[in-house]
């Protein structure tokens, strides 16, 4: 399949059979051409998925992985994936074991690295959906490798897949956004934010925590403490939550060296 490059409408079109109107079905193998009465942006690595079934789109995967490079896999750290003809950055945001290649016997378990030839069972937390599957249900899009510079460092299979996709009426709120400075420091007031939301966060907001800033963040939900928890989790921040006579409150910090910054346009939704 090949889209439109105009950007405008994503059309596919077939070599042999785009003259042929209103198609009854397709089988494997075969090239078919798909016309959208919408205009539909799609980019290299997206995947059609049929109206009422799950969405393969994939925020966050599990996976049982193979590590070849010389320097060791470390979490926290950022790398490249690629999985069929998609793309994306990753956060490592788990390590549940390392493990013996050859006796196959757990090194260790929630590591903060895994060496050279070994396996380990991980959690990537990912900088934009993409299209996957596990392992079982859809090999073709259930392997994937680890790219580090131009270089493949490690390959694997996935285990598990977390959409975590927004439901209807729940709002996306950028906090690089909602930024206040007061005399005490950063704040951000999200108490009104009375229903479901998801956080985005800019490479530059966790880059000035990495330099030292902080910035407390008044909650109006406990949902809202967990997707904060998820948000330090995945970039390797600090968190502390207290509850006072002006609400409750958590305090986003960093110590230690800066996270690396997306350098693509798009971060992902915590």
């Amino acid at each position: 399949m090949t889209f439109s490059p105009s950007g405008k409408k994503a059309v596919v079109r077939s070599v042999e059979k785009w003259k042929q109107p209103d198609l009854p079905e397709a089988r494997a193998g075969e090239s078919v051409g798909v016309t959208f009465t919408e205009e539909l942006f799609v980019e290299r690595g997206e995947v059609l998925s049929e109206e009422g079934e799950a969405s393969p789109a994939a925020r966050e995967i599990s996976a049982s992985l193979f590590w070849l490079g010389n320097e060791p896999l470390r979490l926290s750290s950022r790398y490249v994936l690629k999985l069929a003809t998609a793309e994306v950055e990753a956060v490592l945001s788990a390590i549940t074991e390392r493990i013996d290649s050859s006796t196959l016997e757990v090194i260790e378990r929630h590591a903060n690295r895994v060496e050279n030839l070994e396996v380990a069972n991980v959690t990537f937390t990912l900088q934009h959906p993409i299209a996957a599957d596990t392992f079982k249900e859809n090999p073709r899009l259930g392997r994937f490798v680890v790219v580090v510079g131009e270089f493949v460092a490690g390959g694997g299979i996935v285990r598990e897949v977390r959409s975590d996709l927004l439901g209807g009426g729940t709002r996306v709120v950028r906090l690089h956004a909602r930024v206040m400075t007061e005399p005490d420091g950063n704040f951000i007031d999200l108490s009104q934010e009375a229903g479901p939301v998801e956080f985005e966060v800019s490479p530059g907001f966790v880059a000035r925590l990495g330099e030292g800033e902080k910035v407390a963040i008044r909650l109006c939900t406990a949902d809202q403490l967990e997707k904060i928890a998820r948000l330090a989790f995945g970039y390797g921040l600090g968190m502390t939550f207290r509850r006072g006579e002006e609400g409750n409150r958590v305090l986003l910090f960093r110590d230690g060296p800066v996270v690396q910054a997306p350098t693509e346009e798009g971060f992902p939704v915590i």
